[in-house]
């Protein structure tokens, strides 16, 4: 399921069959989240949270409706897909979905506690010819919060100096867990800076190591499941 990681990140296969059902599924629920709440058809960024209302929101960051609460629930969503709900279990996705429209943020870190500090990202439309980037900052002028149990979004102070570290060059349809406790960026060539991004994490992983083991453990799991499903089969024939 891995085909390629460095420090920072963790490229995912989006050829296995699971991420190719979730990519479509995640399709499905976003144009039902449309009907429900058009207001997602102008926004950069809206998610859903089993776990906490307060993630529920939509996003214009023009100010229009800068984190209003969406129209509708993780649960109105799963009880329309419950097909998601079992490909997210069954991939040990935490209960959250988020979809982000926007690139070229400036260079960012972000991080929903001790829940996550690795997210897994499936690019969508403006990503062509992109690149995910990963900074060091040089002596920081500024003290930046540490994380906690909430979400925590820092966008760095442009008078900060960096020095890229990684840069990983992307396209729509990739899939990849990204450290977003480390300092980034997300550089794209659409002149409206549109690069459409879902956006879930893995229970219980927040290091490259856990989501690593957690891939794998996957993958043990599934080839389990097939080896005990064709010796049942192969008894009744």
């Amino acid at each position: 399921m891995i085909l390629s990681s460095g420090i920072n990140w963790i490229r995912i296969n989006e050829n296995d069959s699971r991420f190719v059902e979730l990519e479509k599924l995640l399709h499905q629920a976003e144009k039902f989240v449309a009907i429900k709440d058009p207001r997602i058809l102008e926004c950069d960024y809206w998610g859903i949270c089993r776990d906490n209302k307060e993630e529920e929101i939509v996003v214009k960051c023009s100010g229009e409706y800068h984190g209003e609460r969406l129209a509708v629930t993780y649960k109105d969503v799963m009880r329309a897909f419950p097909e998601l709900q079992k490909i997210m279990d069954e991939l040990k996705i935490y209960p959250y979905i988020g979809k982000n429209y926007i690139g070229n943020w400036g260079i960012h870190k972000h991080a929903y506690g001790d829940k996550s500090k690795w997210n897994i990202c499936v690019l969508g439309k403006g990503n062509k010819n992109a690149t995910i980037n990963f900074h060091e900052v040089i002596e920081p002028n500024n003290n930046y919060s540490e994380c906690t149990n909430q979400y925590f979004f820092h966008i760095l102070e442009p008078n900060e100096k960096t020095e890229v570290t990684e840069t990983i060059h992307v396209v729509p349809g990739h899939i990849y867990s990204l450290n977003t406790w480390q300092w980034h960026s997300h550089i794209t060539k659409s002149k409206a800076n549109h690069a459409q991004c879902f956006l879930l994490h893995f229970k219980g992983a927040i290091t490259k190591e856990q989501v690593e083991k957690k891939l794998h453990n996957i993958d043990d799991n599934y080839s389990l499941l097939h080896q005990t499903w064709s010796l049942v089969t192969g008894l009744f024939k």
